[in-house]
């Protein structure tokens, strides 16, 4: 079974990097605000990943965000 990730925040995000944001020139740190909720520059660390059903019910029950 393949789920995709629902939520976008900066923690899912390869551009984060312990709290500073490399989408810039210069490493930016990231606004507690802004962390949980991420940007419109956000790349995904996992867009998707195969597994189980039960895996993929507890990300959907919570809304979940896949991270590896």
């Amino acid at each position: 079974m393949i789920i995709k990730s629902k939520h976008i925040s900066c923690y899912g995000c390869k551009l984060n990097k312990n709290n500073y944001c490399y989408w810039f020139d210069r490493p930016k740190v990231i606004p507690r605000d802004v962390i949980n909720k991420g940007c419109k520059h956000r790349e995904a660390k996992v867009d998707s990943m195969d597994t189980t059903e039960i895996v993929a019910h507890i990300i959907n029950t919570f809304n979940g965000e896949i991270i590896q």
